[in-house]
């Protein structure tokens, strides 16, 4: 079973993760992968080979959430459930916030993280976006 600090971690590291999207900074984003790497994101199925890969997808993800007007997110729910030794889903439910404080996108997703050299990071994510 996955201990409190390996839960931590994990929610730890896809707080990180939201986090440096906001900022739009693309290398830090690419760190919190774990390549190989997949997205699946509202019907769309992404491979992401490597880190240049994943720089590149993040750049076009970036200026969509900034064309719709978000500026910030909020985190509404996060789940982790182990599926195997250093294998779990983060289940996450987020929306995304304009600068007037209203939410402009409801987000739910689901993140399969990896745990190696005892880092966990994001191996897959299968995520859905409607508006709020």
């Amino acid at each position: 079973m996955l201990g409190a600090d390996a839960v931590e971690a994990i929610k730890a590291r896809l707080s990180t993760y939201l986090s440096v999207f906001e900022k739009a900074d693309a290398e830090a984003y690419a760190d919190q992968f774990v390549f190989p790497a997949a997205i699946w994101a509202n019907g769309t199925w992404t491979g992401v080979p490597d880190r240049r890969a994943c720089l590149e997808l993040v750049r076009g993800y970036h200026s969509q959430v900034k064309d719709i007007g978000a500026v910030r997110g909020q985190i509404l729910e996060m789940t982790v459930i182990e599926l195997l030794p250093r294998v779990a889903v983060n289940q996450l439910r987020y929306q995304r916030i304009d600068s007037d404080g209203r939410p402009v996108e409801n987000v739910r997703a689901n993140y399969l993280m990896l745990e190696q050299g005892g880092e966990w990071r994001i191996a897959t994510i299968a995520g859905e976006s409607t508006p709020a």
